[in-house]
């Protein structure tokens, strides 16, 4: 039985919140340091590909339950995870990706984040009443194009389409620290209907690791608030950085002084 707001088995949650912090973590960590990478253009799709693993890998011990399932679209695999029991169907995204999608849904209207909102999630109505300034409106062709998309990427997994939900579970990182795990449901027009908060599904025993972060980052972000064992461990780098300063400085002075004694 569900026990959230999502409507999902906790397990499944718990399954996928892991997943997403191996791949960005430790696990591509390690990867890095074993291909002994001089660039490092190859991490952002890494990245993908291990939490992709995690996520089958992990929610195979649920049984038949839950499908997961390799889907393609253009140049891009994502996976699609099929949760039977639940009715909801789930693909994992960066959050400021789908960010992206929401503030141009024209530029993304193929996409299949847009493809099926549209198909699973088209009796929802957007969180906030006031309608977006911008509504791209869908021809016959389009929304059979969009329908088409759909039917294809559920070609081989089993569920109805009007007691399935769509939802996008997203995630925030920094410095291979998983920071931020939600959910969001989206509307055929991708407007926001819905966000769950699902931070509770993310791994509580993980060690901060303090690196150089390989991805570039933009004017804008959003302020990304660390969890305690990240905060205890940057306080730490922070206070031997100022004790490695403090006696420098010390030893620095020492110098000076003899240099001024042999002067006088």
């Amino acid at each position: 039985m569900a026990e959230n707001k999502l409507g999902m088995e906790k397990s499944v949650l718990y399954s996928i919140g892991k997943g997403i912090y191996d791949g960005i973590g430790k696990e591509l960590q390690n990867k890095k340091a074993e291909l002994k990478l001089y660039t490092t253009n190859c991490l952002p799709s890494l990245k993908w590909d291990l939490i992709n693993k995690n996520i089958k890998k992990y929610l195979e011990n649920m049984g038949f339950t839950v499908q997961c399932v390799k889907k393609k679209r253009g140049i891009w695999g994502f996976l699609l995870v099929a949760d039977k029991k639940d009715n909801r169907l789930c693909t994992i995204m960066r959050e400021e990706r789908l960010f992206e999608l929401i503030k141009k849904p024209w530029k993304h209207k193929y996409h299949y984040a847009s493809a099926l909102s549209n198909f699973f999630n088209y009796k929802l109505k957007p969180k906030n009443e006031q309608k977006k300034l911008i509504v791209m409106p869908k021809s016959k062709d389009e929304i059979f194009k969009l329908n088409k998309i759909s039917i294809d990427i559920c070609s081989d997994i089993q569920i109805n389409q009007d007691t399935t939900l769509y939802v996008i579970i997203t995630y925030t990182a920094r410095n291979y620290i998983l920071t931020s795990l939600k959910a969001y449901i989206l509307t055929k027009d991708l407007q926001i209907s819905d966000t769950i908060d699902l931070s509770e599904y993310m791994p509580k025993d993980f060690e901060a690791v303090i690196t150089e972060d390989d991805t570039p980052t933009k004017q804008g972000d959003i302020t990304l608030k660390f969890r305690q064992p990240a905060i205890d461990k940057i306080n730490k780098h922070k206070k031997e950085k100022e004790i490695e300063l403090n006696l420098k400085t010390d030893k620095e002075k020492e110098e000076n002084q003899k240099d001024n004694n042999n002067d006088k």
